[in-house]
């Protein structure tokens, strides 16, 4: 939106046919297209080989690849908690006049959620904001920060530069990125695209050159047009930005691709962040940006977490924690993209999305997997999605959905959920134990053997398996 972590989440990549889990590998922290490598950046050679540039490199070189590139065993599983740390949220600290004045909610908001990184814009010059800052890092909470926007000729103040020199000291665990800014193809500044490069190129070298007192990883700025990235070209990033709005539709491969295209515009092979995404439940909106009942959302946000992920997005921050403003009509859609109302109570939304992070919460820490060989068989017309995860204390968790829409948004209508049979085949020694939903009153159905049928609709489901 127009308003003003990182360790990297392993990717994944799509799943392939009807059989298999979710492709994956770990990727690596990316290059950064037109400026100096420092000691952890990798480029591809001609050949598509990796070549570590000098700058005092060790260890083996990672392959580059893009965050929408299918790659690895279709079944291999990645540890749950690495998946429910790509889970991050938008919040508005320093807005004290909306529901985040209230300091105590938020923070019991992101506990009830279990979500531990979320994204804001630094207001250096708020130690109110600083304070709120350092109670989220005491809860586990790690953090984004949009830095500034430009001045006149792209100039980096001063100020600016003495306040994010002091951030490492001032909040010395909590910051996990630095993002360029925020969605400054909107602004009414008529050099918008020189003053941004030369902005976000010395906000580049201040983090490299170890100015901004630690070594951050690098989020490229944000962008709302799609010409504007062509417009700005390749811009120094650890990561690319993505405001992937699907404007009311249901989340898709296709959509997906086409918003990577546009960031590797800029960030050229780096993976990316989904800084930006979500669902206004503004439904009577007439502001160009449709609007979803709550249930629809309920569905689609906990499947923009699980699509990004399996496809390579390192972190995917949904927009917003809260509405800002009430709107009783739901007729503002600024004022409803929050995952909870604007007096606190739970959308719909954001009890799934609190639903899925529970089931999948596991202790954190390193935590190896073991590959799952399996089969999903279904007659179904839309395409069958999945990723694979796993707990440190053993069991998988499959989650299986439909690519498919349970609203138009073009219309605003809802659409009869597509439906289907399918079969879920796993190898000797391991058993389907139960299967979860997000939403309904029947949470959880209990299933029994290496051989199980369910039914596959648009809500991603989990299912738990476990050895024998």
């Amino acid at each position: 939106m127009n308003d003003s972590p990182a360790d990297a989440a392993t990717s994944a990549a799509p799943a392939t046919g009807d059989a298999g889990g979710a492709a994956a590998a770990t990727g690596p922290a990316g290059d950064r297209p037109g400026h100096r490598w420092s000691r952890r950046r990798v480029v591809a050679g001609a050949a598509g080989a990796a070549v570590v540039l000098a700058a005092g490199v060790t260890g083996v070189a990672l392959t580059r690849r893009r965050g929408h590139a299918p790659w690895g065993d279709p079944a291999r599983a990645f540890p749950a908690r690495a998946f429910t740390d790509s889970v991050g949220v938008n919040l508005h600290m320093s807005y004290l006049n909306t529901p985040y004045g209230d300091r105590g909610a938020v923070r019991d908001a992101l506990r009830r959620a279990r979500i531990r990184h979320v994204r804001d814009g630094w207001d250096a010059d708020r130690d109110d904001v600083l304070e709120a800052y350092r109670d989220l890092v005491a809860d586990g909470v790690r953090l984004d920060l949009i830095v500034g926007t430009p001045g006149p000729g792209g100039e980096f103040s001063s100020e600016l530069r003495r306040q994010l020199e002091g951030l490492a000291e001032e909040l010395p665990v909590g910051v996990r990125t630095l993002e360029g800014p925020n969605e400054y193809d909107l602004s009414d500044d008529p050099d918008w695209v020189q003053n941004l490069r030369a902005y976000h190129r010395a906000l580049a070298e201040l983090v490299d050159d170890g100015t901004a007192g630690r070594d951050y990883d690098l989020v490229a700025p944000s962008f709302v047009h799609g010409d504007s990235r062509a417009a700005v070209g390749p811009l120094p990033a650890d990561f690319g930005n993505l405001h992937s709005y699907t404007g009311g539709d249901h989340p898709t491969e296709s959509h997906l691709d086409r918003e990577l295209d546009l960031a590797s515009e800029v960030s050229g092979d780096a993976r990316v962040m989904a800084t930006e995404t979500g669902y206004n439940t503004a439904t009577a909106n007439e502001d160009g940006q449709p609007g979803v009942p709550e249930d629809v959302a309920a569905v689609y946000v906990p499947r923009q977490f699980l699509e990004n992920y399996r496809r390579g997005v390192a972190r995917t921050f949904t927009y917003e924690l809260v509405d800002e403003h009430p709107d009783p009509d739901l007729t503002v859609s600024e004022s409803n993209y929050g995952l909870l109302r604007h007096d606190w109570s739970e959308k719909a939304s954001f009890t799934a999305l609190a639903r899925m992070m529970e089931l999948l919460d596991d202790a954190p820490g390193e935590h190896g997997t073991e590959d799952l060989p399996h089969t999903v068989e279904t007659s179904a017309g839309s395409p069958l999605r999945r990723l694979l995860v796993q707990k440190s204390t053993g069991e998988h968790y499959l989650a299986v959905w439909l690519e498919a829409p349970v609203w138009a948004y073009d219309s605003g209508e809802a659409v009869a959920p597509e439906t289907a049979q399918a079969r879920l085949v796993l190898p000797e020694g391991f058993s389907a134990r139960a299967l979860h939903r997000l939403t309904g009153p029947a949470r959880q159905e209990e299933l029994s053997g290496r051989e199980v049928t369910f039914t596959v609709t648009p809500e991603a489901q989990f299912i738990r398996v476990e050895r024998d």
